[in-house]
């Protein structure tokens, strides 16, 4: 093969990739079956619910009667309740503390005019506003949060009820009978409640429930229970060695083990990168060398990077030469490369090629573009 013509189709896969896969070391959204967070519902009539969800916990019950969760709302909820324009879409946050020190803020939301309807003679008016009303019950001599409590309603006036109802403590025991023993497998993910740039808590779990004859009905459903998946990755390189600019591709097997934080990840591979290498012989004719690498890499990764800008990331790997052909590698060489640099779907790395015990270390670079990853 024409080295020329084998080096231009390395480059053309390369950028051909960086191109088609500008977020190929991003984790996908579905990878854990967790693209979606959303919550336990409980309807509560009237177009209005509860979503409950349940990341930094595994039961719902903080130990606090509910009732008095509400009575303690609404007790902080008055002072301002005058200033309050019902007409606009409101977001309240209520940190609820049983030791006292609750808190209360209001986030006025953007005005919808009311629809007025007359149905038989009888006039309604129509509130196409909904409020969101988080609540953040925080567990009984512990530091540690319970679950997010997240009322979507259409008046806050109409939480009042559950100042004396036990329709949310009714919930809460049900779905905790129904965790049970299921929640062991995961562990709280630390202190304090996250909040995302799309507004979602993540949760542990889901489901619907409603009252049916009187008797709550539902069934939750277990989410981001899959905590490991395995993948395949490919990439197309081009890396410098001594004087000579040497094109490889590289097939990887990727464990992902995922944490028990929002987008936290774990990927151990192996992989084969076989390098090719090009030489002439006494009779001047152009020679392939295929030099095969076998290695390890290990990566954490926390949240996804832009991939429109250049930013940093962390691999480690360590390869070992299984097959050497020709005079380029010594015997037992190693390449070790730490971190580098990322943009769509393309990376460049460094390294070092040494064999023995660090002997004849020779530093390398590396520019990849990869496809699964």
């Amino acid at each position: 093969m024409n080295l020329k013509n084998f080096i231009t189709g390395i480059f053309i896969l390369v950028v051909h990739f960086a191109d088609a896969q500008k977020t190929y070391w991003e984790i996908p959204h579905d990878l854990f079956g967790n693209g979606k967070f959303e919550g336990i519902t409980l309807q509560l009539g009237n177009g209005n619910k509860l979503v409950v969800y349940t990341n930094n916990t595994v039961m719902l019950n903080s130990g606090t009667d509910f009732r008095q969760i509400m009575k303690s709302f609404f007790e902080n909820y008055d002072v301002i309740k005058d200033t309050v324009d019902e007409e606009a879409s409101n977001k309240v946050h209520y940190f609820y503390n049983p030791g006292g020190k609750n808190g209360l803020t209001l986030i006025p939301g953007r005005k919808v005019p009311r629809t007025l309807s007359v149905v038989d003679g009888k006039s309604f008016v129509v509130q196409t506003a909904m409020d969101t009303i988080n609540i953040y019950p925080r567990k009984r001599n512990t530091n540690l949060e319970a679950a997010v409590f997240s009322f979507r309603v259409k008046q806050i006036e109409d939480l009042r009820v559950y100042q004396t109802s036990n329709f949310i403590n009714e919930f809460i025991d049900e779905v905790d009978r129904q965790i049970g023993g299921k929640g062991n497998v995961f562990k709280p993910a630390g202190k304090g409640y996250r909040f995302y740039a799309d507004g979602t808590f993540p949760s542990r779990f889901s489901g619907e429930f409603a009252a049916v004859n009187d008797k709550l009905d539902g069934k939750i459903r277990i989410e981001n229970a899959n905590t490991k998946n395995l993948s395949f990755s490919l990439s197309a390189d081009i890396q410098n060695f001594k004087s000579y600019f040497a094109p490889s591709f590289t097939p990887s097997l990727d464990l992902y083990i995922k944490g028990i934080r929002y987008k936290e990840y774990l990927r151990f591979a192996v992989y084969w990168q076989p390098v090719f290498l090009f030489e002439k012989n006494n009779a001047g004719q152009l020679q392939t060398y295929r030099n095969d690498f076998i290695g390890l890499l290990y990566e954490y990764r926390r949240g996804n990077a832009d991939p429109d800008k250049l930013s940093f990331y962390a691999p480690i790997s360590v390869a070992w030469l299984a097959r050497n052909r020709g005079t380029f590698f010594e015997k037992n060489t190693f390449n070790i490369s730490i971190g580098g640099v990322k943009y769509g779907a393309m990376t460049l790395r460094p390294s070092m090629y040494f064999n023995g015990l660090l002997k004849n270390v020779t530093p390398g670079v590396q520019l990849s573009a990869g496809w699964g990853r």
